[in-house]
């Protein structure tokens, strides 16, 4: 028997807001899947590889994920 399991991990974030006050921002990546790889792009292309991020930097973040089964999903 040959199973197939090619489903992309589910995958939310939860971003957060840079103010006069706080001037770190956190964004926090959460899934139910067994996520074995992260990899966060900000705006200026640089890279992370944790769960989540604290910057100071506003803009579009990309996070990339590969859960345990190879398959990968963007966010």
């Amino acid at each position: 028997r040959i199973l197939l399991d090619t489903l992309p991990p589910s995958l939310q974030l939860q971003a957060d807001t840079i103010t006069c006050a706080r001037t770190n921002a956190r964004v926090i990546s959460s899934s139910p899947d067994s996520i074995v790889n992260y990899k966060w792009l900000n705006p200026l292309q640089d890279s992370f590889l944790t769960k989540d991020i604290t910057s100071n930097l506003p803009g579009w973040y990309l996070l990339k994920v590969t859960a345990k089964n190879g398959c990968m999903r963007s966010e």
